[in-house]
C-alpha cells in the first residue's frame, strides 16, 4: 500500500496521544519577553512605552530590574528575547548610580540563557558612549545616547528596536532538503503557517507548543546547499535549536526499512585523500550535544511514542519498526549500489544509515558562534542498493517529521 500527502489526514486532521490536532494556517506572532534594566522611573516608563508601541503586535511581557544585582539575577535565571539596559545603575537598592558597563558585558557574555539575546544599551553620558561603544559593538550591542530631547533619543531607540524586530529571531529552524519532507509537517501536531521568502530563504512558518519556528528548504539537495543554507539560517534567525527531518537509506543488518534514525554521530564519507593505492578515508565525526541525546532518548524511545508517530499511515508490515540512535554518514551523491554502500560501511563498523545532508547541518551548527542545539531524524526508506523507489518516501517523511515535533517539544520545554 502506498500513501500520498494528498490522501493522508483527510480534512487536515490527525490523532496523536489520544487528542485531535488541527492544521491551522496562520501568521505566527511572538510572545516577546523584554527585560528593561533601569532605575529611573520616568526613563523606565518612556522605554516601556516605546517598546510597547513597536513590539506590541503579539503578547509583550516587560520585566524591570532597577539595580545591577537584580539585573544579574534576571539575566542568569530567565530567558529573554530582548534586553534594554542603562549603563549607570546602583549595585543595590539605596546606593548611588555607578558605571556598570563592564559588569553588564560580563553578565551577558557568561549567561547560558541570554548570551545570544539581542540587547540595546542606553546612556546619558557622552564619555560612556565614546569609551564603551567598541566593547559593546564587539558583542553586537548598540548604544543609544539618552538626552533630554525626547524626540532625538526615542527616534534612535525606535530605529534599533525596528532593526531587532526585523531580525526574525526564531526558537527553532527545521531544514528539509525536499518539498515532500517539508509538506510532511502538515500531518503532525504542529501548527503550520504561510510559506514565504525571507532574506532569500525558502521558508514556511511553524509553531510547536506556542514556540515559533521556520521550515527552510535549500535550493538544491546535497551537502553544499544544506551547509550554506544552515549557516545563513543560524546567522539570520539565531534559532536556539536547528534540526533536520526527511528520508535516508539504511545499512542492512543495522536498521530496517521503516525505522526512524536519529543521527547521534555523523561523518562525511568523502573526506580523505586519493592515492595510487586508492582512497584513504579520514574520519571526522560531529556528535549531537549530550544534553540533547539524553532528553531525546528519554522521550522518544518508548512504545507509546513509536505507536503514535505511525498512526493512520498504513503499511502494517512496518508497525514493528522502531526509533534508533545511530552513527550516520553523509555524502554528495545518492548511493544506489551495494558495492559502494559496502565501501562506505567499511569506514565505520557502526554505520547504520546514509544520505546527503545531515553532516552539513551538524557541522554548521557545531561551529556557529550562536551555539544552537541540533539533531536530525530521518525515516529509512531503502537499503542504498539498486532497488530504490519511492514506495516508502511519504511514510518516512511523515514519521520523521513527527519524531522531530516530539523531540522539539521536549527540548523547547526542558533544554532552553
Amino acid at each position: 500500500m502506498q500513501i500520498s500527502l494528498h490522501a493522508l489526514g483527510t480534512c487536515g486532521r490527525i490523532r496523536l496521544h489520544g487528542q485531535q490536532h488541527y492544521r491551522t494556517y496562520l501568521r505566527i506572532w511572538a510572545n516577546l519577553q523584554l527585560l528593561i534594566i533601569e532605575d529611573d522611573e520616568k526613563k523606565f516608563a518612556a522605554l516601556k512605552e516605546i517598546a510597547a508601541s513597536l513590539l506590541g503586535g503579539g503578547s509583550l511581557e516587560v520585566v524591570r530590574a532597577s539595580t545591577m544585582r537584580a539585573a544579574t539575577r534576571e539575566v542568569y535565571q530567565t530567558k529573554y528575547d530582548l534586553i534594554i539596559v542603562d549603563l549607570m545603575l546602583p549595585v543595590r537598592e539605596g546606593e548611588q548610580e555607578i558605571d556598570v558597563s563592564s559588569e553588564i558585558l560580563e553578565v551577558l557574555a557568561n549567561s547560558q540563557l541570554n548570551k545570544n539575546t539581542r540587547a540595546i544599551a542606553i546612556t546619558g553620558f557622552l564619555d560612556l558612549l565614546d569609551g564603551r561603544s567598541r566593547a559593546f559593538n564587539e558583542l553586537n550591542i548598540p548604544i543609544v545616547y539618552y538626552s533630554h530631547n525626547e524626540d532625538s533619543w526615542s527616534s534612535a531607540l525606535s530605529r534599533k528596536l525596528c532593526e531587532i524586530q526585523n531580525a526574525s529571531v526564531f526558537d527553532f529552524v527545521i531544514v528539509c532538503a525536499l518539498e515532500k519532507e517539508r509538506e510532511a509537517f502538515q500531518y503532525t501536531s504542529a501548527m503550520i503557517g504561510e510559506k514565504r521568502l525571507i532574506r532569500g530563504l525558502d521558508c514556511s512558518e511553524i509553531s510547536i507548543g506556542g514556540r515559533k519556528g521556520m521550515i527552510v528548504k535549500p535550493p538544491r539537495v546535497g551537502v553544499v546547499d544544506s551547509s550554506i543554507t544552515t549557516t545563513r539560517v543560524i546567522e539570520s534567525f539565531k534559532p536556539r535549536i536547528v534540526c533536520m527531518s526527511g528520508i535516508c537509506a539504511g545499512i542492512p543488518g543495522e536498521v530496517e526499512i521503516g525505522d526512524i534514525v536519529i543521527a547521534e554521530n555523523c561523518f562525511e564519507y568523502q573526506v580523505g585523500k586519493w592515492t595510487k593505492n586508492g582512497f584513504a578515508f579520514e574520519l571526522y565525526q560531529v556528535p549531537i550535544p549530550e544534553t540533547v541525546r539524553a532528553l531525546l532518548s528519554h522521550r522518544l524511545l518508548t512504545s507509546e511514542v513509536n505507536g503514535s508517530i505511525r498512526s493512520n499511515l498504513g503499511f502494517p508490515e512496518l508497525s514493528g519498526r522502531s526509533v534508533k540512535f545511530v552513527t550516520h554518514a553523509s555524502g554528495s551523491a545518492v548511493v544506489a549500489d551495494k558495492t559502494k554502500r559496502d565501501e562506505i560501511k567499511a569506514q565505520h563498523r557502526k554505520l547504520a544509515s546514509v544520505e546527503m545532508e545531515i553532516f552539513s547541518v551538524y557541522r554548521a551548527a557545531s561551529i556557529s558562534i550562536h551555539e544552537p542545539l541540533f539533531f536530525a531524524a530521518k525515516g529509512v526508506v531503502d537499503d542504498a542498493g539498486v532497488s530504490k523507489d519511492d514506495k516508502y518516501h511519504i511514510y518516512g517523511a511523515v514519521t520523521s517529521a513527527r519524531v522531530i515535533v516530539e523531540g522539539l517539544e521536549v527540548l523547547l520545554t526542558e533544554a532552553i
